[in-house]
């Protein structure tokens, strides 16, 4: 039996989700293809952090969907009384050895400066270079972007499967998509062999790490996801004021390096890491407590934490970083290939944040709007 839609999403994660959302608001009918038993299984695993969108080249896709994305995410939130709080985040030069002052000098401060003038250059709201405020802070000098926020992940995806329902969309969990072409997608169910057939003027491929499998069956070929690991200790207190601390990312190596995330749970947790894996699907935290806590006290005072308050490593997820034709890609990829199907390639963070957004431009892309 061939299913008829207007729109196939494939991959229910929190880009899905919009997309599917925003479909249906549309007027469109929407058909939603998972391959887990449950929607929304890889997003539980982010840090849930709302980025502002400051790291991101302007004009990049990465910065035009970062800032229209959280404020659409912050308005849904809103609409729905997720649990979130805009609690800003500091950005610190990191010190050269944990529990020291970093050096305060002139290249510090003009990294500082280059950082905020891309987040100006971005649009991102509430940015400036200030003296720091918080005892907890080991420098002098910080970038502090009041814009920044965390959410509640299960949550969020609880009120966005929701959404999704109450706007009529049909979800087809445990769905692996076996072949597609332009207005089809072939699918199975489970470890079956029957192939169910799906049809829609317009299809779009927001499969995260089985984004490039998904794409080559429409015929869009050199691109690869690699899966990286990247894995948090939680603390066993969290710092007295409700914010996120960040090391100043380095422009030459492009490591963010680790920062202490709070949750909307009362937890904190301090990473992540960065390891290459060989599977998908292999969730196990992994990382040493001695390198977690050494990066803590770069920005954080040392007295606050001692190492044995670092449990774990205690959580991870999977980023899917993007190569095309085995050279990294440091942006969103969106392409249509073949006419009316849309290919997200490469949505790793701040892919949470953007998610609305990214969901609106596959869709205008295709014509379902």
């Amino acid at each position: 039996m061939k299913r008829n839609y207007d729109v196939i999403v494939i991959g229910g994660g929190v880009v899905g989700l919009w997309t599917a959302l925003q479909a249906a608001r549309s007027g469109k009918s929407v058909a939603l293809l998972e391959r887990c038993e449950r929607l929304g299984r890889m997003a539980t695993r982010n840090s849930g952090a709302l980025h502002g969108g400051i790291y991101y080249p302007p004009d990049s896709l990465k910065a035009l969907h970062c800032v229209r994305g959280r404020r659409l995410a912050v308005t849904f939130l809103r609409e729905q009384g997720v649990p979130f709080a805009i609690c800003g985040k500091y950005i610190v030069p990191a010190a050269t050895q944990e529990g020291e002052a970093p050096p305060q000098t002139l290249d510090a401060y003009a990294e500082l400066e280059y950082l905020r003038d891309t987040a100006l250059a971005n649009g991102v709201e509430d940015v400036a270079i200030q003296r720091a405020d918080q005892p907890f802070l080991l420098a002098e000098w910080t970038l502090r972007v009041g814009c920044t926020g965390i959410v509640d992940l299960p949550a969020y995806v609880e009120a966005l499967e929701r959404a999704v329902r109450q706007s009529g969309v049909e979800i087809f969990l445990n769905r692996t998509c076996v072949a597609g072409e332009a207005g089809r997608v072939w699918a199975s169910e489970g470890t079956t062999a029957t192939e169910e057939e799906f049809a829609a003027l317009g299809i779009v491929n927001s499969a995260g790490l089985f984004a490039d499998t998904v794409a080559e069956m429409f015929g869009l070929t050199g691109y690869e996801v690699r899966p990286n690991k990247g894995s948090y200790f939680q603390l066993r207190f969290p710092l007295p004021v409700q914010t996120l601390v960040y090391p100043l990312k380095s422009r030459d190596t492009g490591f963010l390096g680790y920062h202490y995330t709070p949750d909307m749970r009362g937890m904190a947790w301090v990473g992540p890491n960065s390891e290459w894996s060989d599977d998908k699907e292999d969730f196990t935290p992994t990382g040493d407590r001695e390198a977690f806590y050494k990066g803590l006290t770069q920005v954080i005072k040392k007295d606050i934490y001692k190492p044995e308050d670092l449990v774990g490593p205690s959580k991870m997820g999977i980023r899917s970083r993007l190569f095309e034709n085995g050279q990294s890609c440091s942006d969103f990829v969106i392409r249509e290939h073949p006419a009316g199907v849309c290919h997200l390639l490469g949505i790793e963070s701040p892919g949470l944040t953007s998610s609305p957004s990214l969901a609106l431009d596959a869709l205008a892309r295709i014509g379902a709007l």
